[in-house]
């Protein structure tokens, strides 16, 4: 009965998870890589302006593509062939996800930024939105994900032939 209420307690005090500000990365091998807010600022940092509801709000964070290498993901010169055949999948805390091609997040294929904003990004006065997806030049801000717990890389490349070119 003492071992119980002492492991009740234990767990009581334990630091909960869902309530953490911490962000999973997991590589398509299943590499996984926890980051804190504090963890994005040794990343180069960008900043990028998101409109919404007529608002424009400027965000700054680190390149999405950057953080992706901690997970598995390949340099930007290998972004061709089967690895073109890879998504990014974003989840946020309320189940909301939003799907990326990795080649979208690569600097060296499109010009527009994709970003992750660590807390306190806000999202209104009275929300805040954590971790936070700004991706640039959206004609609607319906990707730009708040309050993102998770980001996997998913290979689906499976059953595709390894060659073949189109350069």
């Amino acid at each position: 009965m003492r071992i119980a209420l002492i492991l009740t307690v234990v767990l009581a005090l334990a630091p909960c998870p869902a309530l953490s500000q911490s962000l999973v990365l997991q590589g398509a091998r299943g590499e996984t890589v926890a980051l804190e807010a504090d963890d994005l600022q040794a990343f180069p940092q960008e900043t990028v302006d998101l409109t919404s509801h007529d608002a424009v709000t400027t965000y700054a964070g680190p390149l999405l593509f950057e953080l992706l290498s901690l997970a598995g993901a390949p340099e930007s010169a290998a972004m061709h062939g089967a690895v073109l055949a890879q998504a990014v999948r974003i989840t946020a805390s309320d189940g909301y996800q939003v799907v990326l091609s990795l080649g979208e997040t690569d600097p060296g294929l499109r010009a527009a930024r994709t970003i992750i904003a660590a807390p306190p990004a806000t999202v209104g006065a009275d929300r805040p939105a954590g971790f936070r997806v700004i991706i640039e030049d959206e004609l609607r801000p319906a990707r730009s994900v708040y309050g993102v717990t998770r980001i996997e890389i998913l290979d689906l490349s499976q059953g595709l032939p390894r060659t073949g070119s189109h350069h």
